[in-house]
């Protein structure tokens, strides 16, 4: 890994073999696949689409 010094102390990791440092980003999308027991209903097709 190395240090992003340049506008912040982010961590960076090289991706496979691209030869690019990329900062380590999660999108959260598990409310896409359906709804669940603790979730927030339905989800919305085209605001999941949206989303991603």
């Amino acid at each position: 890994m190395s240090e992003n010094t340049e506008h912040s102390p982010v961590l960076n990791r090289r991706l496979g073999s691209t030869g690019m440092d990329v900062t380590p980003v999660g999108f959260g999308r598990w409310a896409v696949a359906g709804s669940w027991r603790f979730g927030w209903g339905e989800p919305d097709a085209t605001e999941s689409v949206a989303a991603i």
